[in-house]
């Protein structure tokens, strides 16, 4: 991945010598989020050196998120220069002097939303499964390491949560509460809740890159069996799972003026479970929190 890097990174370097302001203005005539060539090629030497940081480590793996964040970035707001600028010189050229007076904008390209630069293609990919395998392990490898690290990063909004549950079940109201966190507390709590011997419908190995706008929802289900009958109502929960604005393939994906990816649906992550039971498996999470600090 590295060789590639320093491919591309040769590349840009000598169509940056040969082009002239105007040619590479032509190559992009506009920029978002205040970016321009110059930025560009400074943000892209950057990462070049920082994945390689001495004479015997040839990279860095923890600098596969920076790596893989630029390539979707650029994949998002600059198309049209990441696809062109790393083009061989010969290609480059030709490419532009086929209709020099061509002014690509934003909003028509790419015709075809096929991405044509194969090394950008290989080294995105080769990034996100760098990334994926580094950011998960990142949480623990073996179920003990992730239960250690959820109780010591989620513990306040798991009782957070289990409180909150309580109250649902012992109100005659509907509530709703949200709660807004980093990334880092939603992949920890994704965790314990896998840990927790809930009844999932996907696999821990299933859960991939969490983006902006990702969310958990627990749904508290009110159910009285018989309306007339003097019966205690039956409470259950489901849990719902979005991994945000997440695109696999972005550099396929036609972009619009907004720059944006959707945020993909929700889906069930649980059956209906009781909730007394929900609130049981979580609430021993954090008796073995209790457990650790003594």
């Amino acid at each position: 991945m590295y060789d590639i890097i320093a491919r591309l990174i040769a590349r840009m370097e000598r169509n940056f010598a040969r082009l002239s302001p105007a040619q590479l203005a032509q190559l992009q005539p506009d920029w978002c989020c205040n970016e321009n060539a110059d930025l560009f090629r400074e943000r892209w030497k950057k990462i070049l050196s920082s994945f390689k940081s001495d004479d015997s480590v040839v990279y860095d793996p923890a600098k596969a998120g920076e790596l893989y964040d630029s390539l979707k970035y650029d994949a998002l707001h600059n198309r049209c220069f990441l696809e062109r600028i790393f083009m061989s010189s010969e290609d480059l050229e030709r490419e532009l002097l086929s209709d020099p007076d061509q002014q690509t904008s934003e909003s028509e390209y790419p015709p075809d939303p096929l991405f044509s630069q194969q090394d950008v293609r290989t080294l995105y990919y080769k990034a996100k499964q760098l990334f994926d395998f580094v950011t998960r392990n990142e949480y623990g490898i073996e179920p003990e390491q992730r239960r250690k690290i959820g109780i010591q990063a989620s513990v306040p909004l798991l009782r957070q949560l289990i409180q909150d549950l309580q109250a649902v079940r012992n109100e005659s109201q509907a509530r709703t509460c949200f709660y807004f966190t980093k990334k880092s507390h939603i992949y920890t709590l994704l965790n314990l809740v896998f840990l927790s011997n809930m009844p999932t419908m996907a696999s821990y190995d299933k859960v991939g890159e969490l983006d902006y706008l990702t969310h958990i929802i627990f749904e508290v289900y009110e159910r009285k069996p018989d309306a007339d009958a003097d019966v205690q109502r039956e409470y259950s929960v489901r849990i719902g799972f979005s991994p945000g604005a997440n695109c696999f393939h972005v550099l396929d994906t036609n972009i619009d003026d907004t720059h944006a990816l959707k945020v993909l649906p929700r889906k069930n992550f649980t059956h209906h479970i009781p909730l007394e039971s929900a609130i049981s498996m979580l609430q021993r999470l954090v008796e073995d929190d209790c457990v650790t600090e003594k």
